[in-house]
């Protein structure tokens, strides 16, 4: 046989076209690849009446068992052919209908193709109709769900990539995107359900990327709390103060829709209904907002707790957003940041090392960080390095400028394996000489010495204290305790007294100890013919040592006032710590429940605080509060709770609905200090949750998948804010959804190997710790000591030499915000009245009416520029009768002339005496400068609209209104230059003025306008005298106001009246 691909013949039977087109087909897809040389044999096992057919039948009347029959050896297959060059398709006789042939290519018409359509259940009920008979309907078999395992397979997945949606094994994009909207709305419907229960909320809000992404902490009567996500909303809102309060109701209004964004769905949103008794309970119960300190955030927290001055959507004007909201909380998270960095900054030579040591381009740092080469150079170094204070060789500084708390680290590492740095500076002097990295290696090893460096170790120290307390700010929001933040402030600031103004910093085990025992030994460094020692037994004087640790006093002091400013101790949040069981209370733990006369003073102060921002009786809540207090610190004690855990604990065990607790509860009454506890527990003071869920995103959720739905994209958010635990409890939820909306699935599921494998760490030497224990020694060390010693006294405002002007600007600034946030606690009822004074008072008054004027000019101007873009409303032909109206007579047509006569128009010769223009509206040169038509009309206010208006109907074309001239005298002057190459517009303008009523004077004499020009300003009014020249005059003559070319004399002397005219992009 000769070599080649053997081609089948058609076998007898075969049709003649069949047979001639198998013999000449070459098209490699199709059909006849699979079905044309034995379609006889297909058509035979393609039987109409097959077994399936027949057990459908079984109960079928006697007429049609015998159309049956009839039948018998019928086939359903037939075929046809079809394009150029032609192809056979196949199809079936009884289920192709509209559809036309199903069997196109290769592929499909092969044989077990073809059997599985013919055993289907469609063909076979597509049969039974054929020969009239109805196969009655049976139960419908269970939908088989995923399974538990399937669920928690693809859930992992999607948590490290939601974009990876194939789980090998288990699930493709479709199934894959099932089961992630089945954990959300599963979610969902329980955050719902504590939505509907709850008595009090907080929102979380923040903004980025132009998305604003919604967290919320509810909490019910029985202070169970819940934390959850509202939704995104992306692109398709303003991040204006008004356009922030909208976007916060359109996703509380997505998220009270079930069923949104479910997959598969095809003009079904429509059809979905919002919750509406859950939008308004959720605006009745938000009683507080955590935002960040910007401007927009702020503004809409006002606006959204103050009746509206404009309508907005599904918001009525007059109508609150937020109608008991109390208090706006401020993240505190940022606020610890600012502790850091201003006064850092503030410091020009503090500012200065860290810029050249860590921060700066050129610093070598950043030039470690983003060098491959460099960081295996300091990874070499660091592991050969003697000096180094750890046991832990660094691979890396980590001194990626994420935000500036995150330089403590770099830092840190700096100061800790200083010899490994030096090493690579000196080494990039060498092997990289004449490069930018070895002028800028060479410039640091200059600037080195003892008091750069002592600097960097005491602010290595000074930012690990403020790292922690930083850190604690940025937990979890079940874990950051508006109650304990105090706590944690005096910590740092108890710390930052000792270490800095008491001068512990230099004995006590820390960075700067390290700093000066390696600055006790001489160390030399040879680079570019240059010689350097670095520290020995004189190199760090106890002059140098004070007058280095000046610095880092003052950087107390403001620290100290930063914190009195983000901090205030006259806000409600401050007032929560008298709800603080779990850390002890001294002079109130010696009390006994019933000792209410005895409570301090402070403590007295912060009650009668809460009891105002949240309405209650003071003298209840302060009687109720020490009743439960001691019941609640005993149980945070025993337990270790949590504060909210511990009080709920309390109420709970004295409130319970029994026989015999009901005297109990009689006895003890709650209902105030429920109250205060509902607003304790649902305020959260960091949104730090906000945070890393825009990280997560951003990692999660790359670039190539932004062009996602809005919906799609804020369900993701919504699942990446979920935890195994949380998909566990709701399994049974997830699977009746699944069994609800879609059909039974294929099982699959393989194990992970690696689950629960740690990773190996660096082990501590005999006579060096890791980094890790030496950060943990170092804070213990440090609490310990100030443990052990009295408060020492606050930091402050130093007078000697160190105290520069750019101090006291940053003293000013926290000053002047914590003046605004005791407004804004005024304003919240939060002051007390010993607190204020009637300076302070009317202060207030004047603040809070110009907020109150500010919101509301604010709101109209965005109203109005709203609906300056939005399309105005176009008279139509029969609302304007009797007017003059210009048309060129090319545009005009028998039926326009007939509607003319009908209206009672007259057609105008000449267009400045027009009061409708019907032009072209495209008619705009490039220079800008339009058609001296549209010049005729906005000159004389008229309507400019496209001949296609004059022909009725629905005109939905542009259409521009231009507002009547001014009635007061203007003079004009027209240049020669002008009126020779702009004939036809410098002829509209002397027209439009030698009109009846005109206001306008064309001055046709230079001098005589210079001299109007000059006597108009001196009463000023300049701009009564107006030139129109050249471009190139208009540069000549640039000194003198008002003297345009023609596109600019456009813009300042015609107006568009934007609320009547529907725009055209192309014309503005």
């Amino acid at each position: 046989m000769a070599r080649g691909k053997w081609k089948r013949q058609p076998c007898k039977g075969t049709p003649e076209d069949v047979r001639q087109h198998v013999t000449s087909c070459k098209t490699a897809d199709c059909a006849c690849q699979s079905a044309g040389h034995r379609l006889p044999s297909l058509q035979e096992k393609c039987q109409l009446i097959s077994p399936e057919v027949l057990e459908a039948l079984q109960e079928a009347p006697a007429e049609t068992l015998a159309k049956a029959q009839d039948l018998l050896g019928v086939s359903w297959l037939n075929y046809e052919f079809q394009g150029e060059p032609q192809r056979m398709l196949l199809g079936c006789s009884v289920c192709s209908g509209d559809k036309g042939v199903q069997f196109t290519t290769q592929q499909a018409a092969a044989a077990n193709k073809l059997s599985r359509h013919g055993s289907g259940p469609e063909h076979v009920r597509n049969v039974c109709k054929l020969l009239g008979y109805e196969v009655p309907t049976k139960e419908t078999a269970a939908v088989r769900w995923p399974g538990a395992e399937v669920v928690l397979q693809v859930f992992r997945q999607l948590q490290g990539d939601t974009t990876d949606r194939f789980v090998e094994g288990v699930s493709a994009e479709k199934k894959t995107s099932r089961i992630e909207w089945c954990i959300v709305e599963a979610t969902r419907e329980q955050w719902r359900e504590s939505l509907r229960n709850a008595v009090s909320i907080c929102l979380l809000r923040d903004e980025r990327h132009k998305r604003v992404l919604l967290r919320f902490r509810a909490v019910d009567k029985t202070l169970q709390v819940t934390n959850g996500v509202l939704g995104q909303l992306k692109g398709d809102y303003s991040s204006t103060a008004l356009g922030l309060t909208a976007a916060t109701l359109r996703v509380i209004r997505e998220f009270a829709t079930p069923g949104l964004a479910r997959p598969g769905m095809k003009g079904e949103e429509l059809q979905l209904e919002v919750d509406e008794s859950l939008v308004q309970h959720i605006r009745e119960c938000v009683l507080s907002t955590t935002i960040d300190a910007a401007g927009n955030e702020v503004a809409a927290v006002q606006d959204s707790a103050a009746p509206l001055e404009v309508h907005c959507q599904h918001l009525a004007e007059g109508e609150t957003l937020f109608p008991n909201h109390k208090l706006i909380v401020r993240d505190r998270a940022h606020g610890t940041r600012r502790v850091l960095e201003r006064p850092w900054r503030a410091d020009p030579f503090l500012d200065a090392v860290m810029t050249s040591l860590i921060t700066g381009s050129s610093s070598v740092t950043q030039l470690i960080e983003h060098s491959f080469d460099f960081k295996q150079w300091f990874s070499e170094a660091s592991k050969a390095s003697m000096t180094r204070a750890v046991a832990t060789p660094f691979r890396n500084l980590r001194s990626a400028l994420h935000r500036y708390e995150s330089l403590v680290t770099p830092l840190s590492r700096f100061v800790l394996d200083l010899e490994a740095v030096l090493a690579v500076a000196t080494r990039m002097v060498g092997e990289r000489a004449g490069t930018n990295a070895a002028h800028c290696a060479e410039a640091f090893l200059d600037a080195m010495d003892s008091e750069v460096l002592l600097t960097a170790a005491l602010l290595a120290d000074a930012g690990d204290e403020a790292l922690q307390l930083i850190r604690w700010m940025d937990q979890d929001e079940n874990v950051v305790d508006a109650a304990r933040a105090n706590i944690q402030v005096k910590k740092f600031l108890d710390s930052i007294r000792l270490l800095f103004n008491e001068g512990r910093v230099l004995a006590i085990k820390g960075h700067t100890q390290c700093m000066l025992t390696w600055l006790s030994s001489p160390h030399v460094l040879a680079y570019n013919s240059k010689v350097k020692a670095l520290g020995g037994p004189t190199a760090c004087p106890v002059r140098l040592q004070q007058a280095c640790l000046r610095r880092l006093q003052v950087w107390a002091a403001l620290a100290e006032e930063t914190v009195k400013a983000e901090f205030p101790e006259f806000e409600a949040v401050a007032a929560m710590r008298v709800l603080n069981v779990c850390d002890p209370w001294p002079s109130l733990d010696a009390l006994s429940s019933s000792d209410s006369e005895n409570i301090p003073p402070d403590a007295c102060t912060d009650l009668e605080r809460l009891a105002q921002s949240f309405d209650c009786n003071f003298a209840a809540l302060k009687v109720e509060w020490m009743d439960f207090r001691g019941r609640a610190r005993w149980h945070a004690v025993k337990s270790g709770c949590t504060n909210i855990c511990a009080w709920k604990k309390a109420i709970d065990e004295s409130q319970e609905q029994c026989w015999e607790r009901r005297e109990t509860a009689a006895r003890h009454p709650c209902q105030h200090l429920n109250v205060v506890l509902c607003g304790y527990a649902s305020t959260c003071i960091s949104d730090s949750a906000l945070e890393r869920s825009f990280s997560q995103a951003a990692a999660k959720i790359p670039a190539s998948a932004r062009h996602l739905h809005p919906q799609k994209e804020s369900l993701r958010m919504s699942f990446l804010a979920l935890k195994e635990d949380d998909v566990r409890s709701r399994m049974e939820v997830v699977a009746n959804l699944w069994k609800q909306h879609f059909g039974s699935s294929r099982q699959g599921a393989f194990d992970r190997i690696d689950q629960g494998r740690a990773k190996p760490t660096k082990a501590a030497t005999e006579d060096r710790e890791c980094y890790r224990e030496f950060i943990k020694a170092r804070r213990k060390n440090v609490a310990e000591v100030v443990q052990k010693n009295a408060p020492a006294e606050s930091a402050s405002v130093c007078d000697g030499d160190a105290w520069l002007e750019s101090h006291q600007k940053e003293l000013e600034f926290n000053r002047d915000k914590r003046k605004k946030r005791k407004f804004e606690a005024l304003f919240a009822g939060a002051l007390l009245e010993d607190e204020m004074d009637l300076t302070f008072l009317h202060d207030a008054a004047e603040v809070k009416a110009t907020t109150q004027r500010n919101r509301r000019a604010r709101q109209r101007k965005e109203q109005r520029l709203q609906s300056d873009m939005t399309a105005g409303k176009v008279p139509s032909v029969a609302d304007m009768r009797d007017c003059h109206v210009y048309m060129l007579d090319r545009d005009r047509t028998p039926a326009v002339d007939n509607l003319a006569i009908g209206l009672g128009w007259t057609w105008a010769a000449d267009p400045c005496s027009a009061q409708i223009c019907l032009t072209d509206l495209s008619g705009v040169h490039s220079d800008g400068v339009p058609t001296s038509a549209i010049w005729a009309a906005a000159m004389q206010g008229a309507w400019v609209m496209s001949p296609a208006w004059a022909l009725g109907g629905d005109y939905t074309g542009p259409a521009l209104k231009f507002l009547p001239p001014l009635r007061t005298k203007r003079f004009l002057w027209i240049s020669p230059d002008l009126a020779e190459s702009a004939v036809a517009v410098c002829d509209v303008l002397r027209r439009c003025a030698s009109t009846a009523g005109s206001k306008w004077i064309v001055v046709n004499d230079l001098e005589a306008w210079l001299e109007k020009k000059q006597d108009l300003t001196q009463k000023s009014n300049a701009a009564a005298a107006i030139a129109a020249v050249t471009t190139e005059e208009a540069s000549m003559y640039s000194d003198v106001p008002h003297v345009f070319d023609l596109s600019g004399f456009f813009q300042f002397v015609c107006r568009l009246d934007k609320q009547k005219s529907r725009l055209a992009l192309g014309l503005l």
